[in-house]
């Protein structure tokens, strides 16, 4: 091994990425992107082990202009980009909540927002120049689709 690596574990081990660490690098990384207006609709994001999902701030359920929660899964954490895809998408659907109040949730809106999130993903993909991170952005993609037609086959 070389040198260079065990310098680069070493400084892992004191510095591992913490979800505030990687929930951070994402938001840095929309905004660089200019993709971070839906932002201003959550206000709070959260960690925990529950599905990513857009939740209500307070014990009134969701209303228009309310505020929202959006709570990413444990796992949506292991990279930036994961991280990042996961913020834009609830963000999309806590505009929906924000304009349209409990009739933004609904089937035809969750499609919706996994085709914005395709869009997202491919305009990312035109100004990325990593190769890691092009091929994350890439089986970002592939996941969104496979969404959007599980989602069409289920049955309202």
């Amino acid at each position: 091994m070389s040198p260079r690596k065990i310098l680069v574990k070493k400084y892992l081990r004191k510095h591992p990425k913490t979800p505030e660490t990687v929930v951070r690098s994402a938001l840095n990384e929309l905004r660089r992107l200019k993709a971070d207006k839906n932002l201003k609709h959550v206000c709070r994001l959260q960690v925990t082990d529950e599905d990513s999902q857009i939740m209500a701030a307070n014990g009134l359920g969701f209303r228009r202009r309310a505020c929202t929660v959006a709570n990413i899964e444990t796992g949506d954490v292991h990279d930036e980009v994961e991280a990042a895809v996961t913020i834009y998408h609830e963000s999309l659907h806590a505009k929906d909540i924000a304009d349209k109040g409990i009739k933004g949730i609904s089937k035809a809106n969750e499609i919706a927002a996994h085709q914005k999130t395709i869009e997202f993903l491919r305009d990312w993909q035109s100004k990325e120049q990593r190769q890691g991170i092009q091929r994350r952005l890439k089986e970002e993609v592939e996941e969104e689709q496979q969404s959007i037609r599980i989602l069409q086959a289920q049955k309202d």
